[in-house]
């Protein structure tokens, strides 16, 4: 209703656009008179199933959803509409915030040519002519690629959630605040670490997380001077692009009280409905187990052996040492 009468208010970086978009509720659909080409699929991870079988009867013949959520949600979507009809959209380091009806807050700097943020892939890896469309489309809202690893892209990603959206709900810090910590750095680099060997035990291709490759996340865990150097290096790339008033989605819906998206992020590193701190297969991870949970109030403990003899109690507080 809000944007209806108003407008959709976008606050950039930059300047301030004001856009008056053709909206519908779910409830509405019935009264379109066209099918979808294509449905970009922004909604939470928990709402994918409902969403996409809202839709489904208005794709085109050669209609597809597109997902740009968190999580891996593809398989879920194809479900429901079919992998012929599912495009998968990994979005890297964007910060962006609802910050009341009609108005979205962009709370980073764009990407541009420094930073590929869109990563758009089919599910088998194949180049298509819908694919560099879609590209095409995003490019106008920011840098945009083609990829033939989505899945590598999906799960590097998760990594990145998983390394803030835990600590940002236990700590209360702000995304600047956890790129900028000393103190939660030995954490930060076990989480990410434990992201990296689960997806490695999945054959998956990962890419750069936070601008450090995958193996440089071990070798920090190592301890080795050069990759913790890269690390910062590439935390301090992200930190330059955050305002003060971005907040992991997590974190943000914990502060308005709503369901936040842990298990479908770090709790999908771990395995998705698992009550174990292992993965389906075989890589351990105790400190996602630990930080993935602490929105759902199990208040898990993380044991930080090879932390520098730090402990780390999720949940009710956090203590380093």
């Amino acid at each position: 209703d809000a944007v209806r009468k108003n407008g959709l208010r976008m606050v950039e970086t930059t300047g301030t656009r004001l856009a008056h978009p053709h909206i519908l509720h779910h409830e509405e659909l019935g009264t379109l008179t066209k099918p979808f080409d294509v449905v970009l699929l922004c909604v939470k991870s928990y709402d994918t199933e409902w969403a996409v079988k809202a839709v489904a009867p208005h794709l085109a013949p050669h209609g597809f959803v597109a997902s740009l959520q968190n999580g891996i949600n593809e398989s879920r979507i194809a479900a429901i509409v079919g992998v012929e009809r599912t495009v998968g959209v990994g979005i890297s380091t964007i910060g962006a915030n609802a910050t009341e009806p009609g108005e979205v807050v962009r709370t980073s700097s764009r990407g541009g040519s420094a930073h590929t943020v869109f990563r758009v892939g089919e599910i088998d890896g194949r180049m298509t002519p819908r694919i560099a469309a879609l590209v095409e489309l995003l490019n106008l809202v920011d840098s945009a690629k083609a990829t033939d690893n989505l899945m590598g892209e999906r799960w590097s990603k998760l990594v990145i959630n998983s390394i803030t959206h835990g600590l940002a709900v236990t700590t209360g810090l702000n995304s600047r605040a956890l790129m900028a910590s000393q103190a939660l750095r030995p954490l930060t680099i076990r989480l990410a670490a434990e992201g990296v060997r689960a997806g490695r035990a999945q054959r998956l291709k990962l890419v750069d997380i936070y601008g450090a490759e995958a193996d440089t996340w071990l070798a920090a865990e190592r301890g080795e001077s050069q990759a913790l150097a890269d690390i910062e290096k590439g935390l301090q790339a992200r930190y330059v692009r955050a305002t003060e008033d971005e907040r992991p989605s997590a974190a943000l819906d914990v502060m308005r009280g709503r369901r936040s998206e842990l298990e479908f992020t770090g709790g999908a590193l771990v395995s998705t409905g698992s009550t174990a701190p292992s993965t389906s297969v075989g890589a351990p991870c105790p400190c996602l187990f630990s930080s993935s949970w602490t929105g759902g109030g199990l208040g898990m403990t993380c044991g930080a052996d090879g932390m520098r003899g730090g402990v780390v109690t999720m949940g009710t507080g956090l203590l380093l040492g």
